[in-house]
């Protein structure tokens, strides 16, 4: 009888271990290779001479890489959008992941996160410098991992209709829209505009 009770006591860890293990939040792809416009991604840019495209050559793997030159003149940024919309609370520890390399090394730039603006008309960011804090940016390929902890609970959004910045606004982690890599006029001093290129941008649960 002790034996039968062990057994079952035994079988009942594991199921609740696998439980536990299927519980835990799937790796999104923001982008790999491609932007699928059929499938709900999108990329756009904004500020002066930014540009942002699909290079098919130097990619870290795969067929191709991000390459974003931004205007360093003035905010100035690249951004990916996903749907369906992330949800990071289902996370036990999101984090933004993806590769980068410089064109000419030392660029730095901020990861912005932006919600969604389906249900209250305001696309919220909230922003954390991947560079010094978590990389400094070479000419090679390197991986960088940005916990969601490391960013501000509160940010900011464009009120176009008043011609201002609406700051201290609660970001909504649950509709997670867009990540947008972006530079101000004092991040890169003495440049007009620096070029990154990003690849395998995702949205992970940190182990």
């Amino acid at each position: 009888m002790g034996k039968r009770v062990f057994a079952v006591m035994f079988l009942c860890g594991l199921a609740l271990a696998g439980a536990a293990s299927l519980a835990q939040a799937e790796t999104v792809d923001y982008y790999i290779d491609v932007i699928d416009e059929s499938n709900g991604q999108y990329k756009y840019v904004y500020g002066g001479g930014t540009e942002f495209e699909i290079s098919k050559a130097g990619a870290k793997s795969g067929d191709a890489c991000l390459t974003a030159t931004l205007d360093c003149t003035q905010w100035s940024g690249a951004a990916v959008g996903h749907y369906p919309l992330v949800d990071l609370t289902q996370y036990k520890k999101p984090g933004i992941e993806f590769w980068v390399k410089g064109a000419e090394g030392g660029e730095n730039f901020e990861v912005i996160l932006i919600d969604a603006d389906d249900s209250d008309g305001n696309k919220i960011e909230i922003g954390a410098m991947a560079t010094p804090n978590f990389v400094r940016v070479t000419k090679e390929w390197q991986k960088v991992v940005i916990p969601f902890t490391a960013y501000p609970k509160k940010g900011q959004y464009w009120d176009a209709n008043n011609n201002k910045m609406v700051t201290g606004i609660d970001f909504n982690p649950a509709e997670l829209k867009e990540i947008k890599f972006a530079v101000g006029p004092a991040y890169n001093k003495g440049k007009k505009s620096v070029t990154i290129h990003i690849d395998e941008l995702k949205i992970v649960d940190i182990k």
